[in-house]
This record gives C-alpha cells, structure tokens and sequence, in this order.
C-alpha cells in the first residue's frame, strides 16, 4: 500500500503521541529534574504553537490551501515570515508538540519516537509534495528549496 500523501500529518503526529504514551506506560521513566522538565516542556509547546500558528496565517493570507492531501492546490510558495526559516514549519510545529509530550512524559523512549515521526513525515509526505511543488512551479520552487532548509 502506497502511503504517500494519504494520511493527514495531524493524524500520524497524533498517532506518535498515542505510541509515545503507550511507551511511557510500559517502559521505565526517568526521575529528571521537574522544573528544568517543566520548562523544556513549556517551551516546546509555545514554540510549536508559534510555528503552527504563524504558518497557517500566512497560507490564510496568501490564500493557498492548507489541505497536505492535496499539494496541487497550493496556489502560491509562501517564502516569507516563517517560511523564510523552514519549508515546513507546520511539521516543525507538530514535531516540536511530540517533543514536549516526550519530556512531559519523562520518558526517553518516548523522546526516541520523534525519530519515527520525522522519518514517517519526510518519506510519506514532505517528498510527494516537494515533487509536485516542484512540478508545478519549477524552477520558482527549486530555488526556494536552495535558500531554505527543509526543516530547520
């Protein structure tokens, strides 16, 4: 079964974070200290709601779907803003929300599944819209991918 471009990244981040939890569950957790924990949580949180939320704006503003199922939608490489730091800051977002569910969790292999989470995101989703981006705007999209990382 072909996976590209068929199951929402919300759903595979949501997903990592049942199996995160399940880990924690069955596997030992660490004793870390709570207010560093707490704070590193916190942190990643916020800046996951940043990235997320910054980004969805400006797809609003340009006016360019938001729908990951369907990159032949996009009507506009948004560049600016936070896109002008990563090509996917909504999976940025998403994988910084992972991380702090793993730190809240205290639990290392918890911190581990984001591996599986960028693997998943970069094979199954970010390459299959890079290919249609990139054929449907050429060489525009290409020299974005040339100044602008994919994720950080």
């Amino acid at each position: 079964m072909n996976l590209e471009l068929k199951i929402p990244p919300l759903l595979i981040m949501v997903i990592f974070g049942i199996i995160s939890w399940l880990i924690a569950i069955y596997t030992p957790s660490s004793e870390w200290l709570v207010n560093i924990q707490i704070a590193a949580t916190s942190f990643f949180f916020v800046t996951g709601s940043l990235f997320l939320l910054s980004s969805l704006s400006l797809f609003r503003k340009n006016k360019t779907t938001v729908n990951p199922l369907e990159p032949k939608a996009t009507s506009i490489i948004v560049t600016t803003g936070i896109y002008s730091i990563s090509r996917n800051p909504m999976y940025v977002g998403m994988l910084l929300y992972l991380l702090s569910w793993g730190l809240y969790l205290s639990n290392y292999f918890s911190i581990l599944m984001n591996a599986g989470f960028i693997f998943y995101i970069n094979v199954f989703q970010i390459i299959p819209e890079e290919k249609i981006l990139t054929q449907q705007f050429g060489q525009k999209y290409k020299k974005y991918q040339s100044q602008v990382r994919r994720w950080i």
